[in-house]
């Protein structure tokens, strides 16, 4: 049984998925890494989306539709990166989280979007 769509933004929702990427990002070995390093930062860029798939199948219902997209850049060229989006969605009922988590030495860029099918 499916539960009740979240609105992402929801203080709630935001603070379970802040709480589960910064117990990740935060593990020794992960702070240790190089963003030179590319198949590592792929693999943990990878395992985010994985993580986020998982949290949000847990509190959406069926007809949603839901894209993950995590950007991973190296904390000291932050200014480097530029990311632009658009959509055309039903305000009433779609929805978007849009999370900025660091460690150490990388920032992820997170961004959750829930559409009604």
């Amino acid at each position: 049984m499916y539960a009740v769509p979240v609105k992402f933004a929801d203080d709630l929702f935001s603070t379970i998925v802040k709480d589960q990427i910064n117990e990740l990002i935060n593990l020794p070995e992960i702070k240790e890494l190089q963003y030179t390093d590319d198949a590592a930062i792929q693999g943990l860029t990878y395992e985010i989306t994985e993580l986020l798939k998982r949290i949000v199948a847990r509190h959406i219902k069926d007809n949603y539709k839901v894209i993950i997209q995590v950007i991973t850049y190296p904390k000291n060229e932050e200014d480097k990166v530029f990311i632009m989006s658009q959509c055309l969605w039903n305000y009433r009922t779609d929805d978007v989280l849009s999370l900025e988590i660091e460690n150490d030495t990388l920032k992820f860029l997170i961004m959750i979007h829930g559409i009604v099918a």
